[in-house]
């Protein structure tokens, strides 16, 4: 049992990193493509849409995915069930969206998105679709195939985007990326799985995973505002160019911080599930995975940080300057997000979701005071509110960890140091360069770059050098001269 755990937790680990790293490489490259054909402010309109198109879908999946994960008993009539009342709840969503669309409209003094929203909001059916297909694949902790299905489906969508892009459509062009992709993403769950609802609809079954589903419901949706609340503030306050700005800024920040975290929000609750009750091994697995988490995201967001300025230049050109500074401070506000994830995974593991729940509605309370309080004072200073709220959160998640897990508050936070120690050094010497080299931005980034990451292998190889030679064993299955590096 613990070797088959093993394997597949590593498994679900490299997939989840291949799944997850593959998603942002393309996105990344459609971006640097619509960035160039699409102004600021269809990125601002689009990130409106996308608003409430996300709260729609949390309200449609329900917290039920988790829930079913989770669930040691499991039979048809549990998948029929949650099926149906996922399908049904879609319906009405989007019905509501399609009648509220003028009011929306309205408050955000933007006409065209009546059209916008009734059509982008068709997904909310079709992801309804594939829910349970995908709650299954998580059960049984195929990760494979959940990447290659994304993988797939988001390479479909950049595509006809940035064709509809080209024939110059505007930000409609967003709209068939993201309608593709959840039409490829339905299509090829239900081939893979090949899942059809069999058993028979309970409202019983529905009301027993629903006290535990309602607190990860409320968490999630909360989690969404408060995620696009400045899009929210900035498309009603502001100008469409400046939401946009901001958009693209927190789009860039979640390529990189927010890849780490899904990469564990998944697949770690999988495994967690399955070690609720051997307390002791859900500790030590628990402290390895945020001791070799740190190491790598701590470092990479500190160095992106530094080089902030000419990587915007370079894949977005000047116009999208205005967005370093709030990439930079969102970047900041997401470093300990990986961390702050798996403990909130390892509590939700445990049944403790109504834990999670108070968790998240201190951040957001801390936030929401911060933003009311400076909202005069303006977008940085408001994000400034989000990033000390969202710093404040981890320490007390890790409290929660102590009591259920018998990690002190030193243990945990000595998982983290190494990574910070690493990210001072690595961070520190890439912004020296940009403030001691007036070089042109190509260069510049070059520089920072290799500066950086020679810097960073030399610790990791110094002082850490069983992961290291661990990841050249890893990284040699398929880079030949990597593997003869660890021989």
């Amino acid at each position: 049992m613990g070797d088959s755990l093993k394997q597949k937790m590593i498994s679900a680990v490299a997939w989840s990193t291949i799944e997850k790293f593959g998603q942002q490489v393309l996105q990344f490259l459609a971006g640097l493509v619509f960035a160039r054909l699409l102004m600021p402010e269809d990125f601002g309109v689009m990130g409106i849409i996308m608003i409430f198109v996300a709260v729609s879908l949390v309200l449609v999946e329900s917290g039920f995915g988790q829930a079913l994960i989770r669930k040691t008993d499991i039979d048809s009539n549990d998948y029929t069930s949650v099926y149906y009342f996922n399908l049904a709840t879609a319906v009405a969503v989007y019905l509501v969206l399609f009648f509220l669309a003028p009011l929306i409209a309205d408050f955000f003094h933007q006409d065209s998105l009546v059209a916008l929203i009734r059509v982008m909001s068709l997904v909310i059916i079709v992801n309804a679709f594939y829910l349970i297909p995908y709650a299954q694949l998580g059960r049984a902790m195929d990760f494979k195939t959940i990447s290659k299905v994304n993988i797939i489906a988001i390479t479909g969508g950049a595509v006809a985007g940035i064709t509809v892009a080209f024939l110059d459509f505007g930000v409609w062009s967003l709209v068939v990326q993201q309608s593709v992709y959840h039409l490829l993403k339905m299509m090829l769950l239900h081939l893979s799985v090949q899942w059809q609802p069999t058993g028979k609809f309970s409202f019983s079954i529905i009301r027993n995973l629903w006290d535990y589903s309602l607190k990860i419901l409320f968490t999630s949706l909360v989690n969404v505002l408060f995620n696009n609340l400045f899009v929210i503030i900035l498309g009603r306050s502001y100008s469409k160019a400046e939401a946009g700005q901001f958009s693209q800024g927190n789009k860039l920040s979640e390529t990189f911080s927010y890849t780490f975290q899904s990469i564990f929000a998944g697949s770690t609750f999988a495994l967690f599930s399955q070690l609720q009750h051997d307390i002791p091994r859900f500790g030590r697995i628990l402290g390895e995975m945020h001791r070799r988490t740190a190491l790598v995201t701590i470092p990479v967001v500190s160095i992106l940080i530094a080089v902030a300025s000419p990587l915007i230049t370079l894949i977005w050109t000047d116009k999208f300057q205005p967005a370093v500074i709030y990439f930079q401070m969102m970047s900041i506000a997401s470093v300990l997000a990986p961390f702050y994830t798996m403990n909130l995974n390892a509590l939700n593991a445990k049944g403790k979701s109504g834990q999670t729940m108070a968790i998240e509605l201190f951040k957001k309370v801390l936030i929401a005071a911060g933003i009311v309080l400076l909202y005069r004072q303006g977008i940085v200073y408001m994000l400034l509110a989000f990033t000390i709220g969202s710093l404040l959160a981890y320490p007390v998640s890790v409290y929660f960890v102590k009591k259920e897990l018998r990690l002190s508050f030193r243990q945990q936070i000595g998982f983290l140091l190494p990574g910070i120690a690493t990210a001072i050094v690595t961070g520190g010497a890439a912004a020296l360069i940009r403030l001691l080299l007036p070089l042109p931005t190509v260069a510049l980034l070059a520089v920072q770059g290799s500066v950086a990451m020679a810097l960073y292998l030399i610790i990791v190889r110094l002082f850490f050098r069983s992961l290291f030679d661990k990841f050249l064993t890893f990284a040699g299955n398929y880079i030949p001269v990597l593997k003869k590096l660890a021989s």
